[in-house]
């Protein structure tokens, strides 16, 4: 009897587990949640001020560097290329305040998205780039806008240095 049930456990978690998945290629995957209200604060001021001329297909990219133990630099800009996807690949996605943020950290180089993941990715968020690669097979040349980065230096929770970077 609890040979049964366990096995109907195991086949029932299969059977979730399977669906999870094959939900994953169909849009973004947002599970995880932003708990530093201080880093929230930085992302929302940061999509209010920076803005980039005619380019409406983005996401806000964080590149993340823990330092040590107490030090973070988190690293703010726009992703506007699936192609910087693919060269930078994200680990995470989550959302803060209705915007989709994606997130590269340092020293996870290891992980990449398959390529189902960016069509997925390409088609929801990079829609006119998704065309482009559907009419032609191949991924569209990378659009180029000046670039505003947002360093941030976090030391156990707390924006210690904000810098500006312009390209």
């Amino acid at each position: 009897m609890v040979r049964k049930f366990l096995i109907s456990i195991c086949f029932i978690s299969l059977i979730s587990f399977n669906s999870r998945c094959q939900g994953i290629n169909n849009s973004i995957m947002l599970d995880w949640k932003l708990d530093n209200e201080l880093l929230k604060e930085q992302i929302n001021l940061f999509v209010d001020s920076v803005k980039i001329p005619s380019i409406s297909d983005k996401l806000v990219w964080i590149n993340c560097k823990i330092v040590n133990e107490e030090t973070t630099i988190y690293t703010i800009g726009y992703c506007i290329n699936i192609v910087s996807l693919i060269y930078s690949p994200p680990q995470l996605f989550f959302e803060v305040d209705g915007n989709t943020v994606c997130m590269s950290i340092q020293g996870m180089e290891d992980f990449v998205l398959n390529d189902e993941s960016l069509l997925s990715i390409m088609k929801s968020v990079f829609p006119t780039q998704y065309k482009y690669y559907v009419e032609n097979e191949i991924y569209p040349p990378p659009i180029t806008a000046r670039e505003v980065l947002w360093e941030l230096t976090f030391k156990e929770g707390e924006l210690m240095n904000k810098k500006i970077i312009r390209h």
